[in-house]
């Protein structure tokens, strides 16, 4: 018993699982946030807006995905060579989300840029969502496994969901693009605390 509490305890420093379960879940809302709140801007990438065409707009939140199903394995590989590993790949993660982030709201926006940008946020966003649950399931209380992912992933619609909202404040996306901004500096508190 002593082994196994003492190996949990070198495991996870002195975090408690309700730490990890917070930290992990709302980070993981953040990352749903920026997508839900770019996805309540393409109306204002259209022709009205940045003047992108329907299928320009379209290819930008594909490649979202794409970036992000395109790394997640990679990721969680990387994740898998040890303990240290996992968190770095996170940070890692956090790092490219940020800088990403950082880009799109303080440079002119182009249809090319916004296309790496939004790529690279995906494939960063997914060292979080392929990495998160694994820890939780190990940090998690015996018993409680389910709860702590149930939790982690209704973060998912509930970022989401505020991304649309915020978005829903703004006029444009020259007014709007500054939230970005304002995501990557949560995130930077974040990625300092992984």
């Amino acid at each position: 018993m002593t082994s196994k509490i003492f190996r949990r305890s070198d495991e996870f420093g002195n975090l408690g699982p309700k730490t990890h379960l917070c930290y992990l879940t709302l980070a993981y809302a953040l990352v749903y946030c920026d997508q839900g709140l770019f996805a309540g801007f393409n109306v204002y990438l259209g022709k009205e807006g940045l003047g992108f065409s329907d299928v320009e707009v379209g290819i930008l939140g594909g490649l979202f995905i794409l970036g992000f199903v395109v790394m997640s394995p990679l990721f969680a590989r990387i994740g898998q060579i040890s303990g240290v590993w996992t968190i770095r790949s996170i940070y890692i993660g956090m790092i490219l989300w940020i800088i990403t982030n950082g880009v799109m709201a303080l440079v002119p926006s182009s249809f090319w840029l916004l296309l790496v940008c939004r790529t690279i946020n995906g494939g960063a966003g997914s060292a979080l969502v392929s990495l998160a649950p694994p820890i939780l399931d190990d940090a998690a209380p015996p018993g409680k496994s389910s709860l702590y992912l149930g939790i982690f992933f209704v973060a998912l619609y509930v970022g989401q969901a505020l991304g649309y909202l915020i978005a829903g404040f703004f006029p444009s996306w020259e007014t709007g693009k500054y939230v970005f901004g304002v995501e990557a500096l949560v995130m930077i508190v974040f990625a300092f605390l992984a």
